[in-house]
C-alpha cells in the first residue's frame, strides 16, 4: 500500500516568503523567512538585508521543528515546558526550536510543509507568520 504524500510547491512557498515579508515591512521590522516542504526541506528562503545571519538558521529550524511536530513552535514550547524528560532530551537533538514564528502548513487535513520567521520580537514573528498563511489560503491546524 501506498500513502499518497503532497507538498507545498515552489510558487506558493514564495508566495509565503513576501506575505511575510510585506508583514514585516508595514511595522519596519526586518526578517528572515523559511518555508520547508512535508519533509522539512527547504522550498523557499529569503533574508531581508542587514539581518544577521544567524537569523537565516533559526527561521530555518523554525519551519523544520513545526513541520516535524505538525504543531506551532510556541505549542511545542508548551509541550517541552510540561514534561521534564522531554525538557533535557530536547538540548540534545539538533534543528528543533521552541521560540515562536514556526507554523505548520496544513491543506485541509494533510500537512504540505511549514513556514519559520524570525529576526523580530517574537510576538511580531508569530504574527508575520499567521499573516502570510492566512493569505495564503492555508491553515497552521489541520482542518478535518
Amino acid at each position: 500500500m501506498l500513502i499518497e504524500k503532497q507538498d507545498i510547491s515552489s510558487q506558493h512557498s514564495l508566495k509565503l516568503v513576501e506575505s511575510a515579508i510585506k508583514a514585516s515591512a508595514a511595522s519596519g521590522c526586518k526578517i528572515c523567512v523559511a518555508v520547508v516542504d512535508g519533509n522539512g526541506f527547504v522550498t523557499a528562503l529569503r533574508r531581508m538585508d542587514d539581518v544577521p545571519h544567524a537569523v537565516t538558521d533559526f527561521a530555518l529550524d523554525k519551519a523544520y521543528t513545526a513541520v516535524m511536530t505538525r504543531k506551532t513552535t510556541a505549542a511545542f514550547f508548551g509541550r517541552m515546558e510540561s514534561s521534564p524528560s522531554l525538557k533535557m532530551g530536547l538540548g540534545n537533538r539538533p534543528r528543533l526550536m521552541v521560540w515562536g514564528g514556526g507554523l505548520p502548513l496544513f491543506f485541509g487535513d494533510r500537512i504540505v510543509g511549514a513556514i519559520g520567521v524570525s529576526g523580530a520580537q517574537e510576538h511580531e514573528d508569530i504574527q508575520f507568520a499567521e499573516a502570510a498563511v492566512l493569505e495564503s489560503g492555508l491553515s497552521w491546524e489541520a482542518i478535518s
